[in-house]
């Protein structure tokens, strides 16, 4: 990257976790998959995988819960459960530490919004990130979920956040929408997981969280 101290001042990155920052998915679906076998419901991971990525983990949860009839309480009880045990699973994305700090030297500054409860906490702490964020809102806070502005908007005020250089960087079509939804701008990250066509309509797409620094202020 170019040494360019300084030139993202005032400029705000608002993070997701899972998929962005951290490579969670292999524990998310897997948990999944095995709260789900335990009930007796055999699915694939490539359709648990598919499924979860364009919507939720929690959205596939109640729709087997209404398709089923069992408690969809139980259910996300026993995944959170499964997560919470192979937490110490989670990676880093490629270069998302060293994003963080590129973004931070030349003047930007770091949020996060992630629909995680308090255990992002202490996966941010393992991975040696959490000391980059200025605040941390996540699940257990009360906001509802993406892609419902209102997280974003408490940010932006809380802060004093200029929206016009404010983006919310996530790997979702919920993250872009909640950017949209929220009046600032939004970074889509193209991982192994996604597809192009769920980047659609972002207004920067990048495939290396690296890229963010050079470009975010294009």
């Amino acid at each position: 990257m170019r040494e360019k101290n300084g030139d993202l001042e005032g400029m705000s990155f608002i993070w997701d976790l899972d998929g962005t920052l951290i490579d969670s998915y292999p524990v998310l679906i897997g948990s999944l998959r095995k709260a789900l076998a335990e009930r007796g419901i055999q699915r694939t991971e490539e359709e648990l995988r598919e499924y979860s990525l364009r919507y939720s983990v929690r959205s596939y949860l109640e729709k087997t819960a209404e398709e089923t009839g069992i408690p969809f309480e139980q259910l996300k009880g026993r995944y959170s459960q499964l997560t919470h045990e192979r937490a110490g699973e989670n990676r880093l994305m490629p270069g998302a530490k060293e994003a963080l700090q590129e973004l931070q030297n030349r003047g930007g500054a770091h949020y996060l919004f992630t629909h995680k409860g308090t255990s992002a906490f202490e996966i941010l702490d393992r991975l040696e990130i959490r000391s980059f964020f200025r605040e941390i809102v996540t699940g257990a806070d009360g906001f509802p979920r993406k892609p419902a502005p209102d997280a974003v908007r408490y940010l932006v005020e809380r802060h004093g956040l200029r929206p016009e250089r404010t983006w919310y960087v996530g790997d979702r079509k919920l993250d872009r929408e909640c950017a949209e939804n929220a009046g600032i701008g939004s970074i889509f990250y193209i991982s192994s997981e996604v597809g192009e066509q769920e980047a659609e309509g972002s207004d920067l797409i990048v495939r290396d969280l690296r890229e963010i620094a050079d470009r975010a202020g294009d």
